[in-house]
């Protein structure tokens, strides 16, 4: 079924996927991993939206030992939000960045209309 294009996704009488129509043809599964919209009706409404930040380093996050890894995670009433942030860095010691380079990832739930 891969290069066609899908008619229909096939449910069954309970709104279980049963698979995919393309053209006269069809597929039986029972998962069909696609877009959403593909099936805007079965989708869930998004619940939360999360902000993140990737962050390049030439050191290691500080008062942390020097540490090759480490992860952070800032109490919400900390930083005067509703959420909790999670920082989580690495470095080239688990090969994911150049020798003396630090990779950072910082999240948290999106609480205004601006995120950045």
């Amino acid at each position: 079924m891969l290069n066609q294009d899908s008619e229909e996704i096939l449910f069954d009488d309970q709104g279980k996927v049963t698979g995919i129509k393309c053209g006269d043809q069809s597929a039986y599964a029972p998962l069909i991993i696609c877009d959403p919209s593909y099936a805007p009706d079965k989708m869930l409404k998004p619940s939360n939206q999360i902000v993140r930040a990737i962050c390049i380093l030439n050191h290691p996050i500080p008062e942390t030992n020097d540490a090759s890894s480490v992860q952070i995670i800032i109490p919400a009433k900390q930083l005067e939000r509703n959420n909790d942030t999670y920082i989580s860095m690495v470095s080239s010691s688990h090969a994911v960045c150049a020798q003396g380079l630090y990779i950072a990832t910082i999240s948290t739930l999106v609480e205004t209309d601006e995120p950045e």
